[in-house]
This record gives structure tokens, C-alpha cells and sequence, in this order.
């Protein structure tokens, strides 16, 4: 279903057609709760990214170079003198406590976030790589996407109309409402969590 279509369906259960605004804002947020429900690998997306310059320690403002980012899958160091490029070693990624070893020295081949920041630190220096991270789904108005609407838009239906009953103190809808979203978001991450099927 398309966002016009999912709030359509969300009115057939509360009967508040006249709820517009709280309606899509409601859908909205069910469409990201959705999505932040597991790590599905649906919402992984690879690509290259330029450093700027070869360095061995980087500092990336992922929030400009990746809008809809929301966690890390993984980086490699990505060889682009060669045709086809080569990608390589993975980096580990760590918590930023944890940039120094037992012994108090400072771990080489390591990447971990630091408020906004995306913090790189190689053995050797280089410029680009090849990430792999969790992105949001897009929920504008005028380019809201996301595959669960798509493939399990009841796990979004449910979730907003269960927000609108309890927004208009219907209790018992909502309470219906929220065994229906439970199944269906179990039926989410049975079908969606692994890649391949039995």
C-alpha cells in the first residue's frame, strides 16, 4: 500500500475520517516503528564512500553522506587502483570506550559512531571504502517508501488505528487492535528477519 492508501485503510477502523493530520502522523510513526523493529536486511543498503582524502584517521558526518542512516552493518577498505575494484579487510566496529586494547594502546582497523560522526581509524591510510548500513524508510509525504507498506501493510495499518482508538479513549478497539499488530509483527519478523525461507 502507498501512504494514501494506508491512512484509508487506518479510518476503516477508527471511523475518524475527520482525524486527517492525527491520521498520517499516526501512520508515519507505525511506518518507522515498523521498520525499527528488528535489523531487516531489507533496510541494508552498500555503497561506496569517499573519505576525500587518504588518511589513516577519518572523521564522516554521516548524517550528510547518508540521510537515512540509522546503524551500522559494516565497513571494508575498498581498492580502486585496480578494475574491478577490490574490496578488502573489514573494519571492527566497537563502542568508543573501547578504542584502546588491555594494554592501553590504541586499536588500528576500528570504526565506531561519535555523536553524528562516523570515526575511522586504518592501519594504513586510505580514501575510500565500501559500507553497508541500516537505513530509515522515508516517510515524507511526497516520497514515503517503505517495503513493509508494501509486503505487511497491516503491521502499519494496525499500529496507527491502535494509536488513534486510544488518541479518542476508544480502549477496547485499541486493546483488539494491539493482539491483531502482535500477530502481524510476528508474522513481520518470521517472513522478513532471514533471508532464506524452509
Amino acid at each position: 500500500m502507498n501512504l494514501a492508501e494506508l491512512v484509508t485503510e487506518v479510518y476503516a477502523y477508527t471511523s475518524r475520517p475527520d482525524l486527517v493530520a492525527k491520521t498520517l502522523s499516526a501512520v508515519k510513526a507505525a511506518t518507522l516503528k515498523m521498520h525499527h523493529s528488528d535489523y531487516y536486511g531489507r533496510d541494508l543498503i552498500e555503497q561506496e564512500i569517499n573519505f576525500a582524502s587518504a588518511l589513516n584517521y577519518h572523521t564522516y558526518d554521516y548524517t550528510v553522506g547518508f540521510p537515512q542512516f540509522r546503524a551500522l552493518k559494516y565497513l571494508r577498505y575498498l581498492d580502486k587502483t585496480v578494475t574491478p575494484n577490490v574490496k578488502g579487510d573489514f573494519f571492527q566496529i566497537i563502542e568508543p570506550e573501547q578504542i584502546v586494547d588491555g594494554y592501553n594502546v590504541t586499536r588500528e582497523n576500528i570504526v565506531y559512531l561519535s555523536g553524528a560522526a562516523l570515526i575511522v581509524k586504518a592501519l594504513t591510510a586510505f580514501q575510500y571504502g565500501w559500507i553497508s548500513y541500516y537505513k530509515h524508510p522515508v516517510i515524507t509525504d511526497g516520497g514515503y517508501t517503505s517495503w513493509i507498506a508494501v509486503e505487511h501493510p497491516y503491521a502499519i495499518v494496525y499500529e496507527a488505528a491502535r494509536t488513534i482508538c486510544k488518541f479518542v479513549g476508544k480502549l477496547d478497539s485499541a486493546a483488539s487492535l494491539e493482539k491483531s499488530l502482535n500477530e502481524e509483527l510476528a508474522l513481520l519478523k518470521i517472513t522478513a528477519v532471514q533471508l532464506r525461507g524452509y
